[in-house]
């Protein structure tokens, strides 16, 4: 009889064994899937929207740049010569080609968020919805030189647009950074 008993034990021990391994393996094989999925999402969404926008804030940066030593050095003139009017005006006109690369980048986030949407993260969607409304406003509703098409009261009503909204270039990057720590932590 204990024969049969210790056999029994045994065997229930080896199902408990099996069935403990099989749901041990599944829970490997989601993590798997989880990684697979974060990889790809840095991959082809969230890692190339960070390299646009690590590019546009240094361009904002440079744009910031000339538009102080613009102010600090033709803000003093009185009566400025044409010469002065012109290299004023080339300076203004150069931060403006700073920008107008932001909205190039701004294009081809757009072109990376068309071609990846399902990589979006749910808590995500708001904030591109926002990029994508400034993006389209700043695309029709201003001129490559940054002049408003619309008069200035109504830009004023339907309130500010922006190259690119703080907000956007925080989550992207949070976002980015901590999908890297996830790949990187496992």
């Amino acid at each position: 009889m204990e024969w049969i008993i210790l056999i029994v034990s045994f065997l229930g021990g080896g199902v408990v064994s099996a069935v403990i391994t099989q749901y041990w393996n599944l829970l490997n094989e989601n993590e798997k899937e989880k990684r697979k999925y974060i990889e790809k999402q840095l991959q082809s969404l969230y890692g190339p929207l960070c390299h646009y926008i690590f590019q546009s804030e240094v361009l904002f940066g440079l744009n910031d740049k000339l538009q102080e030593a613009h102010k600090a050095v033709f803000s003093s003139y009185n009566n400025p010569s044409e010469g002065v009017i012109k290299e004023a005006t080339d300076t203004i006109n150069l931060a403006n080609e700073y920008i107008n690369i932001v909205r190039v980048n701004n294009k081809n986030m757009i072109d990376i968020l068309d071609k990846n949407y399902s990589y979006i993260d749910p808590d995500d969607i708001d904030i591109f919805k926002l990029f994508y409304e400034h993006y389209i406003r700043m695309e029709k509703e201003f001129t490559d030189k940054g002049m408003m098409k619309a008069p200035w009261q109504i830009y004023k009503e339907i309130g500010n647009v922006s190259h690119l909204r703080p907000e956007v270039i925080k989550r992207v990057k949070e976002k980015f950074m901590s999908k890297k720590e996830k790949i990187v932590t496992k």
